[in-house]
């Protein structure tokens, strides 16, 4: 199993392809990777990474796309954050006064049936007091006391502290604020130009949203590998998309439905338990026992994971094939790092497949 997150002294395992680990083959062989996972475990955040490292460069209006996504994520976010203060009343939680009418005029805005085709508009012409209302203390206060609780995206707190620097019309977007922004994947999307050793490689991302799933298997015909991407910090959080369900609990039945898919039953999975650095800091102040009350393990990062880790591969109920790595998608080092290693074991899984063929 692998323990990979951040740079650290690791080095990359082929990730930098500056010497080829395997021997050259014929260009025309395909290696298709599906990326799965469950909405919010991080698996969008990975694809964007990968195009990153591979430098696939994004385009201008692609950027453009994500300036306006990011300029959403903020505008929602402070939308969040004033209903709650507003309906939870022990909190106690009040804006300066000068930001009190600030605050009304803009959920007022919020309100508003176009407010979501309109937020980059909105965050344009309203700059400098959305900005202003964000650095307001109960704002701040309450982002740190219930953004889990209220589904707030884990950006948040990364655009807040910058927000001078996302000032409209100089702003662009850099590499780390597209890793950060939410876009919820809708669909099916292709990265097919990464060429790594002769070999093609096509990685397929599909919405990982509970009403995305049903397109899924339009994917599978032809995979080599799923690389399905779990949250280990959602153990503690409900669904997006019906507030009831837990996150780690959906996620864990999500891939035993996957791999024990009778599609994919003979393919080759990785397991990428995500977020470590979220589940670092919150196992500090809350057990996995408030989900797993039946862990009897001590509450430090190795033994919890493990055990997370254990729920996910009993599931596996065919041929030994799956291999796990601890990740932190929004760290490009511990992606390129990782993704090589993926890339140099699935390209010799292809060619045993060809000599076993010959």
């Amino acid at each position: 199993m692998g323990n990979l997150c951040g740079g650290g002294g690791n080095k990359p395992a082929g990730g930098g392809s500056t010497k080829p680990l395997l021997p050259q083959v014929e260009h025309n062989d395909v290696i298709k990777i599906l990326l799965l996972g469950s909405g919010e475990s991080g698996k969008s955040t990975l694809f964007k990474q990968i195009k990153i490292i591979e430098n696939k460069t994004f385009s201008e209006d692609e950027i453009k796309r994500f300036s306006s996504i990011i300029y959403l994520n903020i505008l929602q976010t402070i939308d969040a954050l004033l209903t709650i203060m507003e309906e939870d009343e022990s909190l106690n939680l009040h804006l300066k006064p000068e930001n009190e009418e600030i605050a009304q005029r803009m959920k007022s805005i919020f309100s508003q049936d176009d407010f979501i085709t309109r937020a980059a508009k909105i965050y344009q012409e309203e700059y400098e007091e959305i900005e202003q209302l964000a650095k307001d203390p109960a704002i701040l206060t309450c982002l740190e006391k219930k953004g889990y609780e209220a589904h707030i995206f884990e950006g948040a707190n990364y655009f807040f502290k910058d927000l001078e620097r996302i000032r409209p019309k100089e702003y662009k977007p850099t590499h780390q604020d597209i890793l950060y922004c939410r876009s919820k994947t809708t669909g099916i999307t292709e990265l097919n130009q990464i060429d790594y050793n002769g070999y093609r490689l096509k990685i397929i991302d599909v919405g990982g949203q509970a009403p995305e799933r049903n397109k899924w298997h339009q994917a599978y015909e032809g995979a080599t590998a799923v690389v399905f991407v779990a949250s280990l910090g959602d153990y503690d959080q409900l669904l997006y998309e019906d507030d009831k369900t837990n996150r780690m609990i959906d996620s864990i039945d999500l891939f035993d439905e996957v791999i024990n898919s009778r599609l994919l039953k003979d393919v080759n999975v990785i397991l990428l338990l995500n977020k470590r650095d979220v589940f670092e800091k919150k196992i500090k102040t809350k057990s996995i026992k408030t989900l797993f009350p039946e862990y009897t393990g001590t509450d430090d990062f190795e033994h919890c994971a493990k055990y997370i880790e254990k729920l996910y591969l009993d599931k596996n109920k065919y041929k030994a094939r799956i291999d796990t790595y601890y990740t932190c998608a929004t760290e490009t080092e511990n992606i390129r790092d990782v993704f090589g290693i993926v890339k140099d074991k699935l390209i010799e899984i292809k060619q045993n497949e060809k000599k076993k063929k010959v």
